[in-house]
């Protein structure tokens, strides 16, 4: 019978520490945003507001995991311990992916309001941002997910050096193959850094 009150016990003390993380965020989302938004009034620019927005939607769930992860070191010795590690590892997950999302989702903001490069005439200058822009975009966010990829893998206990090794070994093999394509690519690139 003691067995069971102190699951139930650690039970109610995980979610009452998830529940006070989510209230926590709360609290810190509306102190936050409201001192931020004072201060970004004064910017002429709308990124700021657009990382305001962003962010917005990212406090509670990212305290909520990260209380919920604080949660289980308490209660480790009150339960399974396998059950334990194994909700510690998907919570631990569940954070690396949400803070993989938030940052592309930010940096997409940003490359959103780059400003324009400095070009010969008005429509160079939206063809150059209409080319460079997306690129560099899309090799962001796939650069993050790599790097959200690897922390998953390394959290998993697996090594992502062999995954990585493969990836490597595929580029090379891909690099071959697209050669003269990769080459024209770099030139438009180029050209269009000509000015």
């Amino acid at each position: 019978m003691t067995g069971e009150k102190s699951e139930i016990y650690a039970l109610l003390i995980t979610l009452g520490i998830a529940l006070g993380g989510m209230i926590i965020g709360r609290i810190v989302f509306f102190i936050g945003h409201k001192y931020l938004k004072k201060i970004f009034e004064k910017t002429e620019t709308q990124l700021d507001d657009k990382v305001l927005k962003i962010l917005s939607g990212f406090v509670n769930p990212l305290f909520f995991f990260i209380a919920f992860d604080i949660s289980f070191y308490f209660v480790k010795h009150s339960g399974s311990e396998k059950i334990i590690n194994v909700l510690t590892n998907i919570n631990e997950i569940v954070i690396i992916l949400i803070v993989a999302v938030l940052i592309s989702k930010i940096m997409n903001a940003v490359f959103d309001e780059l400003p324009v490069i400095e070009a010969k005439s008005k429509k160079e200058k939206k063809r150059n941002v209409a080319v460079i822009v997306p690129i560099l975009k899309n090799f962001g966010i796939i650069v993050i997910f790599i790097i959200a990829t690897s922390m998953i893998v390394i959290k998993l206990g697996y090594s992502p050096v062999s995954i990585l090794t493969g990836m490597g070994i595929a580029g090379v093999a891909v690099s071959f193959a697209a050669q003269s394509t990769i080459a024209n690519f770099l030139s438009g690139i180029f050209i269009l850094f000509d000015v």
